[in-house]
């Protein structure tokens, strides 16, 4: 699936010029989603906010999708069904795309037979580290300190969603997030 179809899902709630510097930045990207939904559960956006939003939504740039009621799982729900990529990664409404992310889960979705693969989250005061894995204790894993900011490949049992993608059949398969 290295070629496959991807769109990216963003959630947001309440987020203003940060939202905006995201997308921005993942419009600006060389290789570039081939969609970018905005699932937008704001009551109310800043007027540049709900401006700019407009205008990259009239343009095609995005799908600006706005929710009533809130929830991080309902919004991502709304993204999966939303999407016509064959894969959909979920991302943060705050981040700093490093220029390989798009090109990165496309690469790992397609050398390996997987359903989801977990990108990195850096969080401001992290640096990417070469963390090995938690390892199992009698079969409870130890990943409540996972390193999602190691440089090191491998399975994991929890994810941020911050930078996830899944096969949109698969997940859709399995009825998506749960909502509860």
């Amino acid at each position: 699936m290295s070629s496959a179809n991807l769109s990216i899902v963003i959630p947001t709630l309440g987020r203003e010029s940060v939202l905006l510097d995201t997308v921005r930045a993942l419009l600006e990207l060389e290789d570039r989603a081939d969609e970018i939904l905005i699932i937008d559960q704001t009551s109310q956006h800043q007027p540049a906010t709900e401006s700019t939003l407009q205008q990259w939504h009239d343009a095609g740039d995005i799908r600006w999708i706005k929710r009533e009621t809130p929830g991080i799982p309902q919004a991502m729900n709304a993204g999966l069904l939303a999407a016509q990529g064959e894969l959909v990664l979920f991302l943060d409404d705050d981040i700093i795309p490093a220029p390989e992310l798009v090109t990165g889960h496309r690469a790992s979705h397609g050398k390996q037979d997987v359903d989801a693969v977990v990108g990195q989250v850096i969080q401001p005061w992290q640096q990417p580290e070469e963390i090995g894995h938690p390892h199992e204790l009698s079969g409870l894993h130890t990943d409540f300190d996972f390193p999602f900011h190691s440089t090191i490949s491998g399975p994991v049992q929890n994810v941020m969603a911050g930078n996830l993608s899944v096969v949109r059949e698969k997940a859709l398969s399995i009825g998506g997030f749960d909502e509860q």
